[in-house]
């Protein structure tokens, strides 16, 4: 659950002279594959009206020509159009106005906490990332949460993290375990995230945060955290801390070397100490790139002297006993380095995302418009990520709106292609189940004439093939999209 509470709305709060965002985005429950897996959560996912359609549209058309400054226009008809206040919140950043960067992102969560149920503080709220209306959202959070550690806000920075945890379900969709692991002990969260981990392997096996080197270094830091605040001595965050040495030996060298001090030269050499330094398909390549992310974003957390010196004197009396193989952890850091808690060449995708985002979390860049996707690495604050991305994140062209999107083969993934923007241009009827002896919308004298209506309203809207439309107020247009909307449903046959 998360401390957030609905104040004008869950995710924003809007500011005088905003308009209601009520009606722009909805819910709708949701009963596909993930909610099959999660029966503790409650599914839904956002609907896109016709007239949000025809804006996705315009936003979509205003990428292909690479003219951010026509992204105001879509505004002008759409104020709370959702990817159109999250690009031009990017291209504020990159100019230096901070303010209208937090603005344009301020409206685009208030666009989508509108329809939230009254249970979202629960931590019950579920969305599946494979469905593209639904991506916004964890991009938004995500966002939301790098402006905030900007800001020195780490327990505000570290609810927003929950709420993107518990959102995706087992699939973590950014990767918010690899940033939670410094902020709840920034945040000082560490009853809560203790919690966390005797929970999510009860709840989300799949998970297998076992694998997380980050997780096993932060529960040593919380439970220190626990026992300077109850005036008790270090021997349980000792021991957390051990455990975590001897299953993930490979983070001490990559903290040693922001922080200085010696690495015992028996730990050094050690095999299981070694990264790999690359994207390969090596079993300990998951291992590699969770601890280049864990140790270049919570090393500050270990510079204190009292904390640097407890991690030393730990490493130091660990190191003689990396190759014990009758202490379990060795046994468990062993597996995990030898055979991998995923197969050969592979890391979940929350992962891989939260690497390709590291840049934008670290609040080192914004995307571009329209971006390759190596350029994002050129100004980042952990270039040495880079490396370890798959060829498939490194090669064709990626959008800040759907960043490393779910694969095409995902058969219950969607995407803004054909089938999203259908309904704008649908002149076909559809079967659908009608009483006996009802006849289709589209059939008889009338048909026709409401083939041509649909077509002369799409074209006065600016929605046909050759673009173009009239200018019109937004009272007008809003009564012709619902108008147009309207006539499409007859022409599907729908009541």
């Amino acid at each position: 659950s998360t401390s957030l509470r609905r104040g004008p709305s869950f995710l924003s709060q809007p500011e005088p002279g905003w308009s209601p965002a009520a009606g722009i985005l909805t819910l709708s429950s949701y009963t596909g594959p993930e909610s099959q897996a999660d029966e503790g959560g409650e599914w839904y996912t956002y609907e896109h009206s016709l007239q949000y359609r025809a804006a996705q549209l315009k936003f979509l058309e205003v990428l292909q020509q690479a003219d951010g400054n026509r992204l105001f226009n879509v505004l002008e008809e759409s104020p709370y159009h959702v990817d159109t206040n999250m690009q031009l919140s990017e291209m504020m950043v990159q100019q230096g106005d901070l303010g209208a960067s937090s603005t344009h992102l301020s409206k685009a969560l208030y666009a989508l906490s509108a329809p939230l149920p009254p249970s979202f503080p629960s931590g019950s709220f579920r969305l599946p990332y494979s469905k593209i209306e639904n991506r916004a959202f964890f991009t938004g959070i995500a966002r939301k949460v790098s402006i905030l550690v900007k800001r020195g806000t780490w327990r505000t920075a570290c609810e927003w993290s929950k709420i993107a945890l518990g959102a995706g379900g087992e699939t973590d969709p950014v990767g918010m375990l690899v940033y939670i692991d410094f902020l709840a002990p920034k945040a000082k969260q560490h009853t809560w995230f203790l919690s966390l981990l005797t929970s999510l392997p009860t709840a989300y096996p799949e998970m297998r945060i076992e694998s997380y080197p980050g997780l096993a270094y932060a529960k040593a830091l919380c439970l220190r955290g626990l026992e300077e605040e109850s005036s008790e001595d270090d021997t349980k965050s000792t021991e957390a801390l051990k455990s975590a040495i001897l299953k993930f030996p490979m983070v001490v060298p990559l903290l040693f070397a922001t922080l200085g001090g010696n690495v015992p030269p028996k730990l050094l050499s050690h095999r299981r100490a070694q990264v790999d330094g690359s994207f390969t398909d090596n079993p300990s390549y998951l291992l590699s790139l969770l601890s280049q992310l864990y140790s270049v974003r919570s090393s500050p957390l270990w510079k204190e002297p009292p904390i640097l010196a407890w991690l030393q004197k730990t490493v130091a009396s660990v190191a003689p006993s990396l190759d014990d193989s009758s202490l379990e952890d060795v046994r468990t850091g062993e597996k995990l380095w030898g055979e991998g808690p995923w197969p050969k060449g592979f890391a979940p995708s929350g992962v891989i995302r939260a690497a390709y985002l590291a840049g934008s979390l670290s609040l080192a860049i914004f995307y571009s418009l329209k971006s390759k996707r190596s350029s994002p690495f050129e100004q980042t604050e952990i270039p040495s990520i880079r490396p370890y991305l798959p060829p498939s994140a490194l090669s064709g062209t990626s959008y800040s709106y759907d960043p490393l999107p779910p694969s095409r083969s995902d058969l219950n993934a969607t995407f803004y292609d054909d089938s999203y923007l259908a309904p704008l241009y649908s002149t076909q009827p559809r079967s659908r189940r009608r009483n006996p002896g009802q006849p289709r919308a589209n059939q008889g004298p009338g048909a026709a004439a409401m083939v041509a209506m649909r077509a002369q309203l799409a074209q006065i809207l600016g929605l046909g093939g050759d673009g173009g439309g009239i200018p019109l107020n937004d009272e007008t247009r809003e009564e012709l999209m619902l108008e147009l909307e309207a006539l499409a449903g007859a022409g599907r046959g729908e009541v």
